[in-house]
């Protein structure tokens, strides 16, 4: 049974409560939180990203929504929103950017001190992070050893040759790599062959006039 005493009869007021067990009658539109009136809309002077919403609560401080504004943290590629649970968080994700060493850097930036580090939003928004090219094997086939190539930076076996990438064994013959022991019939236009039937091998050192005949 409702106890009358304890209601004003006025129905712009709420008949409530406070935290001291004394029975108060805001205006409706306003709170009493902590023991204090509040007026609908006001923020919480100890959380910006609070405030008196008597709709949602009238004896305690209701967050704000999502994306309301709160205090820059000096930072212009921030966004300085509240994130709806009461904390005003400063999001550099919204432009792709870091803050590093009280700087603002755009995606992809190098470190001073060392280029193989940058700003990668993607992996952190406060730290360099090592840059992939710096973490691949190569770069180009100069990072390899003979007879390898870079491929999509790892160093990978290949025949193929040029003046700056000689080949690991045999020779670089027409950009591919021949070995020393070649057919005899690739130099001559007869076919001469073996009595087994099988293509005669010579040595290349027996024929090093052909080759650099057939390389000029």
């Amino acid at each position: 049974m409702r106890d009358l005493r304890l209601e004003d009869g006025a129905e712009s007021t709420l008949d409530v409560c406070d935290d001291a067990g004394t029975w108060t009658h805001p205006e409706r539109g306003e709170c009493i939180i902590d023991g204090k009136l509040w007026i609908g809309g006001v923020n919480n002077p100890a959380n910006e990203c609070e405030s008196c919403d008597p709709t949602v609560c009238f004896d305690s401080w209701t967050p704000h929504s999502t994306g309301f504004a709160c205090a820059s943290d000096g930072f212009s590629c921030t966004a300085d929103v509240c994130d709806g649970a009461g904390t005003c968080t400063h999001d550099v994700s919204v432009f792709g950017s870091c803050t590093i060493d009280g700087q603002c850097l755009t995606a992809g930036a190098q470190s001073d001190a060392d280029p193989c580090l940058i700003c990668d939003p993607t992996q952190s928004t406060t730290e360099f992070v090592i840059s992939e090219a710096c973490l691949a094997e190569c770069q180009t086939n100069d990072g390899c050893d003979d007879g390898e190539a870079c491929v999509e930076g790892t160093c990978q076996p290949t025949t193929e040759c040029d003046e700056n990438r000689p080949c690991a064994e045999g020779i670089c013959v027409d950009g591919q790599c021949v070995p020393v022991m070649i057919a005899a019939g690739s130099f001559f236009g007869c076919s001469a062959t073996a009595a087994g039937g099988g293509a005669m091998l010579l040595p290349l050192l027996g024929m090093g006039w052909a080759l650099r005949r057939r390389q000029r």
